[in-house]
């Protein structure tokens, strides 16, 4: 895989006009494929085809434009969702095909992520972030609880000191 990079998780935007461009390499496969079948495996466990003709493209390609927006708008029943996916590439040989040396082997390795643009809304319009409190989170780092429990003894022991000090 090409692009997206496979050393990070690449986020995609579900609305309209914003595709997504799979690329990939056969550079190593001898034998070429007649057809490349391409779907995607979401965190629900539902299967969704990418691109045109039940998912399945000429084997020698090396590139795919989809757009994530238009799949729900054409799959109502089974809309892609804000989550992680996994792209599932393979030959005509199918998915579960043990590797053979000179042909291509089914590919599971790409992660990307989908989300939904939400409406952006002014701190003047009254936008709190619902899941942000900063003195919650301070209070229960395991940072600040060790800091505490330093300053705690060394008081403590101080006092002791001092106190065994005047006798």
């Amino acid at each position: 895989m090409i692009k997206p990079p496979m050393t990070t998780t690449a986020f995609y935007k579900i609305a309209p006009s914003e595709f997504i461009t799979f690329q990939w390499t056969l550079s190593d496969v001898l034998a070429s494929p007649t057809s490349l079948t391409i779907r995607a495996t979401g965190d629900n466990n539902n299967i969704y085809t990418i691109g045109d003709n039940d998912g399945t493209i000429a084997g020698d390609a090396t590139e795919l434009v989809w757009n994530p927006y238009e799949w729900n708008q054409a799959n109502p029943t089974l809309k892609l969702t804000p989550g992680e996916y996994r792209l599932n590439i393979w030959d005509d040989r199918g998915p579960d095909t043990p590797r053979r040396p000179g042909y291509m082997q089914a590919n599971n390795a790409l992660k990307f992520a989908l989300y939904t643009p939400v409406p952006y809304t002014a701190l003047a319009d009254g936008w709190t972030c619902m899941n942000c409190n900063a003195g919650t989170r301070l209070s229960t780092h395991p940072l600040s609880i060790a800091l505490i429990s330093t300053l705690l003894i060394v008081l403590l022991s101080s006092f002791t000191l001092l106190r065994g000090a005047r006798r």
